[in-house]
């Protein structure tokens, strides 16, 4: 379901079992107009409301590395420096529910949403995988030897950004 609750539980989860290491990827999180964003499905091409994972992480989680990849039709945004031991959103979940639901992207702005993170294109992406890697894991230390592993992965998926 397209819901930010449902991924910001999926999130927590993820990341109380999660790696030194690891990425979690969230899709839909840019969508091209407000009416995408309903948490109602009304038009066929529907994001729902994923990106209010935005401003969550932003807020309570500037810890972590988030970065926006601009790919069709509606962009990614990529996370690590993810910690098994924090657990700030799961204590804090109903508190972010109840902030967070009766938002709307008109409300937010689409120009903050995406101003957020960095912006980064998937074919720079392509072109030069080891900067990408290098922003994702400059606060890292855990993520340095994942490197190599994201280098080869990105070489063979090509077509995953594009």
């Amino acid at each position: 379901m397209h819901l930010f609750e449902n991924a910001l539980s999926d999130f927590i989860n993820a990341e109380r079992v999660c790696a030194p290491g690891a990425v979690v990827v969230f899709d839909d999180v840019f969508p091209n107009h407000p009416r995408q964003a309903e948490r109602v499905r009304q038009i066929q091409t529907w994001t729902g409301d994923v990106w209010k994972m935005l401003p969550i992480l932003g807020k309570y989680r500037p810890d972590l590395t988030v970065l926006h990849v601009d790919c069709p039709p509606t962009g990614v945004i990529v996370c690590a420096g993810l910690t098994a031991e924090s657990n700030v959103l799961a204590e804090k979940y109903d508190e972010i529910v109840k902030e967070f639901s009766d938002m709307s992207l008109r409300e937010f702005g689409m120009d903050r949403l995406w101003g957020q993170f960095q912006n980064i294109s998937g074919r720079r992406i392509l072109e030069h995988p080891g900067e990408f890697l290098e922003l994702l894991f400059a606060r890292s230390s855990a993520g340095q030897q994942y490197k190599k592993f994201f280098c080869f992965f990105l070489s063979r998926k090509k077509n995953l950004l594009f």
